[in-house]
């Protein structure tokens, strides 16, 4: 059955309130590589220049932060950004690439799946013996994204944005498979936000659309739509894609654009700059071309995430019988007698109307 999504206004506001380095040559043992990059244009975009939708999901992505790059005041419990450089500063970007005047301060991305649960990528925590996020002093940050236009991101968070990681619930990084995964316990349940809805089927196919969020080279939260399945190498539980992510996207939640369901965890990538003689730039690489990005699948955690409540209004609405997004009802002629013969006023037509709101507290 065609999957109908209507994420409306009430629901949008329900909504409101890849980082380290990537692994390579599996084969072998690991390495790291600085992964990920552009595929034919660059779609990365603030969520200020997105359309209100993509707004709702990504205030359910979060950003992980080292402890050297926070500091806490003890009297507003507030936490401020520090010694973060600009992109263009810190990686001497040529001139004319994007967003080099943001500041690059996060480590790895993560998604909300529960209401105190998250799952990012297993080589950004310090377990894995290449990550350096560190459970028991690290920060997970909400809302650092830039959300007007023509603003930027902000350099301090609430106390209600900020949260610890309680406990690793689930953690595996297995070179002969590729399986990249965890799930952590927060120190409490995330204030003001929604937890995002996994694909608990295994239906996803090549040339199904994409797109992720997350915190790309520790910039501001980023969107990049556009994507694909490349492929999907049968009996392994990662696939390709051809997203626009970075070093810092590690983690970032991959999401299918016709269902808006999560599909997998990004994880690992292209190389992502190259240097030149007027400075560093994007590296950029044919729609069709370069190594690729790789997200583990969602379905490796599956079965540790509860079913949220989107979850349950995604499945509502995909039970529901198809509507023809064009149909109208016809009102009668009016006929209006005239001085000589009556004249007719065309019958006027209007569409079914559309729900304004959902009550989410029904699903």
């Amino acid at each position: 059955m065609k999957l109908k999504i209507l994420i409306t206004t009430a629901l949008a506001a329900a909504l409101f309130q890849r980082g380290g380095l990537l692994l390579a040559g599996w084969n072998g043992g690991f390495s790291l590589a600085e992964p990920a990059s552009i595929y034919g244009t660059d779609d990365r975009e603030d969520a200020a220049d997105s359309d209100a939708k993509m707004q709702a999901l990504s205030t359910s992505v979060v950003a992980l932060f080292l402890e050297s790059s926070l500091s806490s005041s003890t009297a507003s419990g507030a936490y401020a950004i520090v010694g973060a450089r600009t992109l263009g500063d810190s990686r001497n970007m040529a001139p004319g690439q994007r967003f080099t005047g943001q500041v690059r301060a996060s480590y790895c991305s993560g998604a909300l799946v529960g209401d105190d649960l998250v799952f990012t990528a297993a080589h950004c925590l310090k377990e894995s013996g290449i990550g350096q996020f560190d459970c028991a002093k690290d920060k997970l940050v909400f809302g650092f994204a830039v959300t007007q236009k023509g603003g930027s991101a902000p350099m301090k968070f609430p106390k209600t944005d900020v949260y610890g990681c309680k406990k690793i619930v689930a953690w595996k990084l297995d070179e002969e498979t590729k399986s990249d995964y965890a799930v952590i316990r927060l120190d409490g349940k995330a204030a003001r936000r929604t937890p995002l809805a996994i694909n608990r089927k295994s239906d996803l196919k090549t040339g199904d659309g994409l797109f992720v969020i997350g915190y790309p080279d520790g910039l501001p939260l980023k969107i990049a739509k556009n994507g694909k399945v490349r492929s999907m190498p049968e009996g392994q539980p990662y696939f390709f894609t051809d997203l626009d992510t970075f070093h810092g996207n590690s983690g970032s939640p991959v999401f299918n654009a016709r269902t808006f369901r999560i599909e997998g965890i990004l994880v690992r990538g292209d190389r992502d700059y190259v240097r030149t003689s007027s400075g560093t730039m994007t590296a950029v690489y044919p729609q069709e071309g370069g190594a690729g990005e790789e997200a583990t699948k969602i379905s490796e955690i599956k079965d540790l995430l509860p079913v949220t409540k989107f979850e349950k209004y995604l499945d509502y609405e995909e039970q529901q019988p198809a509507r023809p997004s064009n149909t109208v009802k016809p009102v009668p002629a009016i006929y209006i007698p005239g001085s000589n013969a009556p004249t007719i006023q065309p019958a006027i037509y209007y569409p079914d109307p559309v729900p304004t709101r959902v009550d989410t507290t029904a699903i």
